[in-house]
């Protein structure tokens, strides 16, 4: 039932048009990459909505506008902002309803909006994040905060910082080239850095449960945007086994790395795809 109840919350909170802006998107760090960490700013990846303030709209990443109460966007001032509506970590399904307007709109309240870019702003990122260290205070709204940007010198200074943000909950780490420019689309000098890989299928099939499982699901097969056919059933929650997600839908899941035939290696399932997420 929870299923089914998010995805009528979902239709609710994107029946508005779509006006999408060209945002820019991060890849995944792999160790093996050939780059100089000394050159990226190292900031937590949160487990929110993507947030972008055009100066009139706060619109999510696919272009739906959200409808947060007057007091939240009125003093956002004219200048583009891109960053993340969050209320804390590990609570990436509690803030649905509160997007969606079917909680009580006082909840806006618990949200902060974390500011990551000014995507209007002609600087590489390194001035941008001096010029955003000075104006996001100046907005004097505590609801809207800059995520620090640090540094670090190497991959096992990376590796640490990581560790730190996963064991309080936190999804990752982003990396962003001090050179850069903002972009759109898919760009090389942003990399989402986290202790596994993560990817979405499309669900097809099911197999059916055995054992504790028998008349439940046992996994769902997935079919890959490369045509690979993918069965999860880590991860499943017993809800989810009884009312598994209608064929045709987009689910993410996480691995660790590959194996030798090219296969996600222990794959297992983390959350249904949510339209602001495509």
């Amino acid at each position: 039932m929870r299923y089914f109840l998010q995805k009528i919350l979902l239709c609710l909170m994107f029946l508005s048009p779509v006006f999408a802006d060209p945002l820019q998107h991060g890849k995944y760090f792999h160790e093996d990459m050939d780059i100089d960490l000394t050159k990226y700013y190292v900031s937590e990846k949160l487990d929110g909505f993507r947030g972008y303030w055009n100066g009139k709209v706060l619109r999510s990443k696919t272009g739906y506008a959200y409808n947060p109460p007057k007091w939240f966007t009125e003093k956002l001032g004219n200048k583009p902002l891109d960053g993340e509506l969050w209320i804390g970590r590990d609570k990436f399904e509690a803030i649905i309803p509160i997007l969606n307007g079917t909680n009580n709109v006082e909840d806006w309240h618990k949200v902060n909006y974390m500011i990551f870019d000014m995507p209007a702003e002609d600087m590489t990122f390194k001035e941008r994040v001096k010029y955003m260290e000075e104006y996001i205070p100046s907005l004097k709204l505590p609801y809207v905060q800059m995520i620090p940007q640090n540094r670090v010198a190497n991959i096992n200074e990376l590796k640490k910082v990581l560790d730190n943000v996963v064991a309080q909950k936190g999804e990752g780490l982003v990396l962003h080239h001090e050179d850069a420019f903002y972009g759109s689309g898919r760009v090389n000098h942003l990399l989402k850095v986290k202790k596994y890989d993560e990817s979405k299928g499309q669900v097809i099939a099911y197999k059916p449960g055995k054992g504790k499982y028998k008349g439940m699901v046992g996994a769902l097969v997935l079919k890959l945007e490369d045509g690979m056919i993918v069965n999860i059933g880590s991860g499943l929650s017993d809800e989810m086994r009884k009312n598994p997600p209608p064929k045709g839908e987009m689910v993410a899941f996480i691995y660790n790395g590959l194996t030798k035939h090219g296969k996600p290696r222990f794959a297992r399932y983390k959350r249904m795809r949510l339209p602001a997420m495509e």
